[in-house]
């Protein structure tokens, strides 16, 4: 080992050794501390074993550190070592850890892929609302940023949005720390949701009616049967996209829908009119789907643009697909029918799904509020 005191002189003089392209000579006064001489440079390095492995920690190129500031470096970091702390292993680990896509994509094949219902959700999701912080490490996102992220996103999106956000990250931060692929806290814990009010739009008065010329107006056939079925079934958009033949027995009036939200199959039994749009379209559509289209999935896609102008054309603002099927439920708990068998009618699993039926049936309470308001009155005019 050369071994030598450093001093300017002494370190001026140093030359590479005979048939090496660099020497390295340590300093007799700081453990490790030595400097490499090659060719063109000499830099500054602390060498020494710790845990049985050989560490080489830069610590800067001479002349520009001096020979004081390397042996000052060079006890600091001899004290890390000490004490446990390798700044080497550090940089290691900085260097494999994951990038938020990294995680996003083992997440997908580890879990969503196979145990989620929709593992596309989570693919749309992540690209939507998360994937902006895609190249930063895992240790880098921070809870604050997080918490100003999730919030941004409840006011220019909805909460409903925020907390979807939230929770992917959540559930992929947490996948990270039971694989043990991040070993620090989970950024979002203790992030609260954002309370969500449970929309209650529906067509009522003369909407329904605007809606249903306009629908009637529409040039495209497929169009016109499609948010006819919604409306007569109060199905899912999602599940009568995907309508197949072979889930549907005429002869019964029966539709079988394998694929649900809750994870369910339940069956919805099939009104006259939609009997009827179904019997037409059998009468054209022998593939297996009932609402065909050249799409990668073979059948109709998310019908936006189609929904846009039947609204315009209808003058109805404020309407969304999904509020067809509330519609439907609210015009049963118009006709009477208890809160169960609008659930069993519209597949829901919990009965809370179904309690905005409750209030938006006024006629029960409208009667028993006139009837308590008659014999208030009668009994105070005796």
């Amino acid at each position: 080992m050369n071994r030598i005191r450093f001093t300017k002189a002494a370190i001026d003089a140093l030359t590479i050794k005979e048939n090496q392209t660099r020497s390295v000579y340590y300093d007799d006064k700081v453990r490790g501390l030595s400097i490499m001489v090659s060719a063109k440079t000499k830099t500054f390095y602390l060498l020494r074993k710790h845990q049985g492995k050989t560490e080489r920690i830069l610590l800067g190129r001479y002349p520009d550190t001096t020979i004081e500031q390397a042996r000052t470096r060079a006890s600091q970091i001899n004290s890390e070592l000490d004490s446990g702390l390798n700044r080497n292993e550090v940089k290691r680990n900085r260097r494999a850890e994951l990038t938020l896509d990294d995680l996003h994509k083992t997440y997908m094949d580890r879990h969503a892929l196979a145990r989620n219902r929709r593992p596309e959700n989570a693919i749309s999701n992540y690209r939507l609302y998360l994937s902006h912080w895609g190249t930063r490490k895992l240790s880098d996102i921070k809870r604050t940023e997080i918490q100003a992220h999730i919030a941004k996103l409840a006011k220019d999106k909805s909460p409903a949005t925020a907390n979807i956000a939230l929770a992917l990250l959540r559930a992929m931060f947490n996948r990270a720390i039971d694989w043990e692929l991040f070993n620090n806290k989970n950024p979002t814990a203790n992030i609260p949701k954002y309370p969500e009010i449970s929309r209650d739009r529906f067509l009522y008065g003369d909407e329904l009616q605007r809606f249903l010329i306009a629908v009637s107006e529409l040039q495209s056939s497929v169009m016109r049967d499609f948010f006819m079925m919604l409306l007569a079934t109060g199905a899912r958009k999602s599940n009568v996209l995907a309508m197949r033949w072979k889930d549907i027995n005429l002869s019964q009036a029966i539709w079988r829908v394998p694929d649900t939200k809750n994870g369910e199959p339940y069956q919805v039994a099939l009104t006259s009119t939609a009997l009827n749009i179904l019997e037409a379209r059998q009468a054209t559509e022998k593939g297996e789907w009932v609402f065909s289209a050249p799409s990668k999935s073979g059948h109709l896609e998310e019908p936006k643009k189609a929904w846009a102008s039947l609204l315009a054309k209808a003058n109805i603002e404020n309407l969304r697909i999904h509020d067809l099927r509330r519609t439907f439920g609210s015009f049963m708990a118009a006709q009477g029918a208890s809160l169960q068998m609008i659930g069993k009618a519209l597949g829901h699993k919990s009965q809370d799904a179904t309690l905005i039926y409750a209030r938006l049936n006024l006629d029960p309470v409208r009667e028993a509020v006139n009837a308590a308001s008659d014999a208030m009155f009668k009994t105070a005019s005796k």
